[in-house]
């Protein structure tokens, strides 16, 4: 049982190091049009990054939320 929590936390830290590396590398901006709108939004690609992810994120725990529902 500990050598399974040690092993999660490990599992974690390495997840945690790449996103972590991630974002530092790729500092540069990309633009976002919206597409019947005229509007751009200028943000770093890893911030379109760490929000997809936490859209998937968010998105699945929602899906989950409504199938344990039935």
């Amino acid at each position: 049982m500990i050598l399974v929590s040690i092993i999660r936390k490990v599992i974690f830290f390495l997840v945690f190091l790449v996103l972590v590396s991630f974002g530092v590398s790729n500092q540069e901006f990309i633009s976002l049009g919206l597409w019947p709108l005229k509007y751009e939004f200028h943000i770093p690609v890893y911030l379109l990054f760490y929000m997809s992810i936490i859209l998937g994120i968010l998105i699945s725990i929602f899906y989950l939320f409504l199938r344990k529902l039935k």
